[in-house]
């Protein structure tokens, strides 16, 4: 715990990370008139790559409910946040094929697209429609292009909230830089080093583009916060601190030509049961992302020649048979930092490096982009608590992020989320089941798809 004297905002903020995390965090940081540097190196990070779809899956609702609630939330804070903003987040349509290589049928997909809009009411609310199944002689004609011959019997579609990722972080940028006097960017090459006294960092050594070495320090208290991203454990590696995560890589493929008419995003699965996305643009179909374990620096992907491989594959069984495809190229790659715990978690994950022998130091992780905000808030609130700043500051009303510290208990909330998830959709499950008996007769294997070819609602 911080001395008494430190109670106060006239505490400096020392950000490592130009990211969505770390300009959130100086946003946020701004409103409370607290003072922040962000050190951006400039490297594209997990931002860049993203594929720009800011809704959770609909299927992590078996596995944490409350953080795909949460999630839908935070897309309508967003937009509040930039109201006369709106095209830089906006409504995509999207195709769902269901044929052999779908984990689900067109029935335990419809249900859980249903069950996803009534638990996300707000999140609905402003998209243009909701999800409906369509039949396979529609699909076919609003993607002619896609494989024929009854290889999908059925499709899902249905909105989700979409973003140019790049403009958002610039828009995060500039109200958290520009438009504030409490906030600025300070471009670096790369952190040289830290200077500790008694368990605390009294300053930071950055070398800048020029190769010059400049010293950071601050008069008053100074909480340093790691927002690095896949980079956290090397941007603290000289301070001997680990980590309990590892690394997935996602790569983007680029194939050229003019694939899909219909304006639709697709996701479609391989035959190892991962999905990809498929978003058409100007003179080209982006394909992606693939989600495989990596081991070393993220740096660069090393070869990537399996996963474009993989990519074209799966590309090859949602198109129509010997469709001519180029050669993929990578578009863009990134890296997702997952903490190693036997559920996998979107929730924001903060820690305090107490425990590491340093008490101003913080690393933040966002979990999904559209985290970004709720994860400042928290983690200004943990410092609240932790007695660096007033307790008096606004107190936000979500209590999502996990203790990266906290191991154990993690993993134990993780099983609790996963098993309240379960119960709560399998009752759901069991409602929507009965009322489709009672209102479409049993032995209807497909009751949501038209005969005729027409769509009808979910």
């Amino acid at each position: 715990m911080p001395p008494n004297s430190y109670l106060s905002n006239r505490i400096k903020l020392i950000i490592i990370g130009g990211g969505i995390t770390g300009y959130s965090l100086a946003h946020e940081a701004a409103k409370l008139e607290i003072e922040s540097i962000v050190l951006d190196n400039g490297q594209p990070g997990t931002t860049h790559a993203a594929t720009g779809i800011l809704d959770a899956r609909a299927d992590h609702l078996t596995r944490d409910l409350d953080s795909v609630v949460e999630t839908a939330k935070q897309i309508i804070e967003w937009q509040n946040g930039f109201p006369y903003q709106s095209w830089i987040i906006k409504p995509k349509r999207f195709l769902l094929p269901i044929g052999p290589l779908t984990p689900h049928g067109s029935f335990l997909f419809d249900s859980l697209f249903k069950i996803y809009e009534k638990v996300a009411r707000l999140r609905i609310n402003q998209l243009p429609d909701k999800h409906c199944i369509i039949s396979s002689s529609l699909l076919e004609r609003m993607e002619p292009n896609l494989r024929r011959g009854g290889y999908f019997d059925s499709a899902v579609l249905f909105w989700l909230w979409t973003t140019d990722p790049d403009a958002l972080l610039k828009k995060v940028h500039d109200e958290a830089v520009i438009m504030s006097s409490f906030s600025r960017r300070l471009p670096i090459k790369k952190i040289a080093g830290f200077t500790i006294n008694n368990s605390y960092i009294e300053s930071i050594s950055i070398e800048n583009n020029s190769g010059k070495i400049i010293k950071i320090s601050h008069s008053g208290p100074l909480v340093i916060i790691n927002t690095t991203g896949p980079w956290i454990e090397e941007t603290l590696k000289d301070l001997g601190i680990k980590f309990g995560t590892e690394l997935k890589l996602g790569i983007q493929a680029k194939f050229l030509g003019h694939y899909f008419q219909s304006d639709s995003g697709l996701i479609t699965f391989g035959e190892d049961g991962k999905y990809i996305i498929c978003l058409q643009e100007k003179g080209y179909l982006q394909v992606g992302p693939t989600n495989n374990s990596f081991q070393g620096l993220p740096n660069n992907p090393g070869t990537a020649e399996n996963d474009l491989n993989c990519l074209r594959k799966t590309l090859t069984y949602t198109l129509e048979k010997g469709y001519p495809l180029p050669s993929p190229q990578i578009l863009k790659h990134g890296w997702r930092i997952k903490p190693k715990y036997f559920i996998d978690t979107d929730r924001p994950v903060i820690w305090h490096h107490r425990k590491d022998g340093i008490e101003n130091l913080y690393t933040a992780v966002p979990g999904k982009m559209a985290l970004g905000l709720l994860t400042a808030r928290e983690l200004l609130m943990r410092l609240a608590h932790d007695g660096w700043l007033r307790k008096t500051m606004p107190v936000p009303k979500t209590n999502l992020s996990l203790d990266g510290g906290r191991i154990g208990r993690n993993r134990l909330k993780l099983l609790w989320f996963y098993l309240k998830s379960n119960f709560i959709l399998g009752w759901h499950f069991i409602i929507i089941t009965i009322n489709r008996i009672l209102g479409l007769g049993i032995g209807n294997e497909n009751p949501a798809l038209s005969k005729t070819g027409k769509k009808e609602r979910g």
